[in-house]
């Protein structure tokens, strides 16, 4: 007889019920990455928003917006760092029971001063042409779905010198109302 068979009724009910409580607890933590790596300085991570088609039209979507991140070298000819963010697009997988990348941003740089002023300009890491901070996650398909931030700071030369990823700095739901803020959006 199995350990499972021979398990008394009240006790197989605590543990489905504990089977459930962890499933809730890995949708709602970070997906297990790396933790600070090389020279990175301050940062909050951009916000993300479920949006959906009854808010003027466009379809479903997950917006998300771009982080500050401040320069990590001080002295640097020129003043600033380049600095630079891609955004992932999660989607829970009920098979595996955890979060599952779905779909990138592309990368987005720009030269942070020391000053503190952050702007909105970024431009794309490939082509070098000026793109929005905002990034528009189309959603076709239900499930729930969250957003994740990498961060990236690099030396003079270009070479990548700090990284780090983050859950971003609130994820708020406005399709109710007023918007709530949630660890995950359900379409």
């Amino acid at each position: 007889m199995s350990a499972l068979t021979s398990t008394p009724k009240r006790i197989s009910a605590k543990i489905a019920g504990l089977a459930g409580v962890l499933t809730a607890l890995a949708m709602i933590l970070p997906v297990p990455g790396e933790a600070a790596v090389g020279n990175i300085a301050s940062y909050r991570a951009g916000a993300a928003y479920c949006w959906d088609n009854s808010l003027y039209g466009g379809g479903n979507k997950i917006l998300a917006t771009s982080p500050q991140m401040d320069a990590a070298q001080v002295g640097i000819v020129g003043g600033g760092q380049q600095v630079g963010f891609r955004v992932t697009l999660e989607r829970w997988s009920e098979t595996g029971r955890r979060w599952v990348a779905y779909d990138y941003s592309r990368i987005k740089v720009h030269r942070q001063g020391s000053w503190g002023f952050y702007p909105e300009v970024w431009y794309d890491l490939v082509t070098g042409l000026q793109v929005s901070g905002l990034h528009q996650f189309p959603i076709n398909t239900a499930g729930f779905y969250r957003v994740y931030y990498d961060l990236f700071w690099f030396s003079d030369n270009g070479a990548l010198s700090g990284y780090i990823d983050t859950l971003p700095d609130g994820l708020r739901d406005e399709r109710s109302n007023p918007p709530v803020l949630v660890n995950w959006c359900r379409y």
